[in-house]
């Protein structure tokens, strides 16, 4: 697809370290960046997307930090310069302070906050959502929906922990 006219930024470098960047600042020189660069040093020409900001006090005030990327497949890091998944959020979780917050300003009686989907499953397939210590036995528990069919009784809604019979069916 093509994305049409615009504005070009365009770096003198080339190949393997093909990279662009724009930079914001401020008269005092503090500010942030969005780069473009080449995601392998292969044959394939595939392009990230990364954001960069300052978080940096006293005499290195200019040295920006990656904060998020989105990769050539789509996958979107916070905190991770390799996201693995759709959406990757990494960072450290101290305190009272979460990783992530969904937060919802809807009103009425019923509320969706998160919903887990998939259109594209067949009978007898789970999709499950984990929580936990680690990804390993006892560590980690999981909620599994286990699909029957459209409309099902049988579609059911099973706890656990990682490795481990289930503790509740629903």
């Amino acid at each position: 697809a093509s994305v049409g006219g615009g504005v070009l930024i365009k770096s003198t470098s080339n190949g393997a370290t093909s990279r662009v960047a724009l930079f914001l600042q401020g008269s005092d020189s503090i500010g942030s960046a969005i780069a473009s660069a080449r995601e392998d040093t292969g044959t394939t020409w595939n392009t990230y997307m990364a954001f960069y900001t300052n978080n940096q006090t006293g005499s290195d005030v200019t040295s920006l930090q990656e904060k998020m990327r989105l990769t050539s497949g789509g996958n979107l890091g916070v905190g991770t310069s390799t996201p693995g998944s759709r959406l990757a959020v990494s960072g450290a979780n101290t305190g009272s302070v979460p990783l992530v917050d969904l937060i919802a300003s809807g009103t009425g009686s019923y509320q969706r906050g998160v919903r887990l989907l998939n259109g594209g499953m067949n009978v007898g397939d789970s999709i499950m959502y984990a929580v936990g210590y680690a990804d390993n036995n006892l560590n980690m528990g999981q909620m599994y929906f286990n699909y029957a069919g459209s409309g099902s009784t049988s579609n059911s809604l099973r706890f656990g922990l990682f490795n481990v019979n289930d503790v509740l069916t629903i």
